[in-house]
């Protein structure tokens, strides 16, 4: 256990709870585990949409002390385009706020023993020219390759912007991985492509990698169907305003889901997620195609789900559907690039599907019968624990960081 006259400053990009989407599921459990540790948390976040502000009290409760101003979104873009006049990447510009740095300016000023900025975005809070102590960034994946990644499936001029700050963000991670004691990445993977193109920092990041809430996610629990019984669901989950996920369903709806209807017209497809974009509440169709928005409770769609599917194109880091979904003990069928950082064997504990016909009697393969569901619940049981991924952090802030054995 950690003294507990230790405190950690946390740097959040959006309310971490509740835990309904990567980035937050990923910070949750991060505090928590800070927590259980027994460290003093400060918490430094932002509240970007209204739902969320129910729960400000809650942080404010949870951790020693926490700042969660409100911002909006839509005129926070708009605000971040002055970043193209600057020079700077848009990610950060987006994330200007003069109240927000003074908190963690008087946080630091009245002691802390370790910072963890929870993304490239928000680490510009802690660059300013003071004496730091310890200073670890949460990348999580490499945010600049995403961007370049929709800059070759986007059309002139967003394809320009997206470029640019795929560049420049890149530079801008490189500029901190230097600056700070260690990044973290979520899957070996990406640890080496960002060593790999970025070798004057090699030995300034590593791996520690999501986890699985198994007690939480346990198919034991009961929980009521939302399905009506005379369909055959296939689900989806994932936050819906998060451009990977609306290309995924998109490409779902258009090109594998009437190739399923074909050999099983009872199907039908269930979109799961809070904040659908207008292209994807375009995509429901009645009987057949279903866009939920926001749900209480993700677990009753994955737990009656025939079949639960990851049509992801565009990739990084490590998908927490995918692990959620598993543990739930559901076979899920997904795309190669959805086993990029999960260590799980295609055929014994998941199914892949590389083109959209692959992708469709894969799926048709589960709704006739094939379950995978227990085996892929178990990978999840063996090698996604938070507590055993989350550990070198406290190792790093007790002991120090030992570069030469880093994982």
């Amino acid at each position: 256990m950690a003294s507990s006259t230790k405190s950690i400053l946390v740097i959040t990009n959006r309310c971490p709870y509740p835990p309904v989407k990567g980035d937050k599921i990923h910070q949750w459990n991060l505090l928590k585990f800070l927590k259980k540790a027994g460290y003093q948390i400060h918490l430094a976040t932002f509240i970007d949409e209204p739902d969320d502000l129910q729960y400000r009290e809650v942080l404010e409760k949870e951790f020693a002390s926490c700042f969660a101003p409100e911002i909006n979104p839509r005129w926070r873009k708009i605000f971040a385009l002055h970043g193209l006049l600057t020079g700077a990447p848009l990610s950060t510009a987006f994330y200007h706020h003069p109240a927000l740095q003074r908190w963690i300016d008087e946080t630091m000023d009245r002691g802390v023993d370790a910072i963890i900025a929870g993304s490239s975005a928000v680490a510009r809070f802690i660059m300013g020219k003071r004496n730091y102590p310890t200073r670890i960034i949460g990348f999580v994946d490499i945010d600049s390759d995403k961007w370049t990644q929709y800059s070759k499936n986007s059309s002139f001029p967003l394809s320009c912007i997206y470029a640019r700050e795929g560049k420049l963000l890149f530079d801008w991670e490189r500029k901190i991985s230097a600056a700070c004691d260690i990044g973290y990445f979520v899957t070996k993977a990406e640890t080496a492509d960002f060593r790999t193109r970025a070798p004057e920092v090699a030995d300034r990041v590593a791996t520690i990698s999501n986890g699985v809430d198994s007690d939480y996610f346990d198919p034991a629990i009961e929980l009521d169907s939302p399905y009506p019984k005379d369909l055959l669901p296939l689900c989806f989950t994932g936050a819906m305003d998060y451009k990977p996920n609306i290309d995924a369903v998109v490409e779902f709806v258009k090109n594998i889901f009437p190739l399923i209807l074909q050999k099983h017209p009872r199907a039908a497809f269930w979109i799961v997620g809070s904040k659908p974009s207008p292209e994807v509440q375009r995509l429901a169709v009645d009987n057949q195609i279903f866009v939920t928005g926001r749900v209480p409770d993700v677990r009753p769609y994955l737990k009656y789900a025939k079949v639960v599917v990851s049509p992801i194109r565009i990739a990084r880091g490590l998908q927490n559907k995918v692990l959620e979904g598993m543990a739930m003990e559901k076979t899920v069928v997904g795309t190669p690039e959805c086993l990029h950082g999960i260590h799980a064997t295609p055929e014994k504990q998941l199914l892949l599907g590389a083109s959209p016909k692959e992708f469709a009697d894969q799926c048709s393969r589960v709704v006739e019968g094939l379950d995978l569901g227990k085996a892929a619940r178990q990978c999840v049981l063996e090698g996604y624990s938070w507590y055993a991924s989350l550990s070198p952090l406290q190792l790093w802030i007790e002991a120090g960081i030992d570069r030469s054995n880093l994982p």
